[in-house]
Formats: structure tokens, sequence, C-alpha cells
């Protein structure tokens, strides 16, 4: 009986739970994953994060991108460009253009969204 009722009190606050499960992108958001293979010097990371973050504010207006906000450990790392308000345009042509200049890397393969498949799920609590 006690975990009936544990699970239906679950039931409302789930129903408010909103799964993003798109590729990278989201509400004027693009979402990059840099998949880092191994674990680094932290120095090594920020490296990797500073120059996409250079390409990035380097085409800025091309990319629409208002800010770009990252944080990174030394196997992991990821970054949010914020797009400017009202920007209309298609995203996944906005991310192919965008993914056709990242910078190169030996310790990691930059990407929009958390990995394809079903290994990985963005929750938003709204």
């Amino acid at each position: 009986m006690i975990s009936l009722i544990i699970l239906a009190s679950t039931a409302l606050p789930l129903s408010m739970v909103n799964q993003d499960q798109a590729d990278g992108e989201g509400n004027n958001k693009l979402y990059i994953n840099y998949q880092v293979e191994g674990r680094h010097n932290l120095n090594v990371t920020e490296a990797m994060i500073t120059k996409m973050e250079t390409y990035l504010y380097a085409n800025k207006d091309k990319f629409h991108i208002d800010s770009v906000y990252s944080y990174y450990a030394p196997d992991r790392g990821q970054s949010t460009q914020i797009l400017k308000q009202d920007t209309q345009v298609d995203m996944k042509e906005l991310k192919k253009i965008i993914r056709e200049g990242f910078p190169k890397f030996s310790i990691a393969k930059p990407q929009f969204g958390w990995g394809g498949g079903n290994n990985g799920l963005r929750v938003t609590l709204t």
C-alpha cells in the first residue's frame, strides 16, 4: 500500500518533466558535447574548450550566437550556445555550418547532442 502511495505521488511531478532527446538543440540553444577520450590534465581540457569558444565567437554573427557557456573537467566538456533573440534559422542547417569548421582535437570528438542512440537523456524541470 505504501509503495502504491509513493508511486502515485510521483505521477504529477513526472508529468511536468521535459525530456530533451533532440540532437543538441532546444529553445534557441545549441549544445556541444566534446566526447573526451580518457582523462587529461585540466589545463589540456581547458585549452580545448577555449579553442572551440574562440572559433564560435569569431563567427558569432554568422552563427547567430549571443553568448557561449562552457564547463569542463579532466574527462568531459560541454558548451551551450545561446542564440540571439528571435533567431529564425533552420537549426539543422546552422549545426551543419558550425560543425564544418569545428577545430580538430586529438583527445575529443565534439558533436551536437548527447552521443546519439539511447546512451544519454537530458531532463529539464519546468
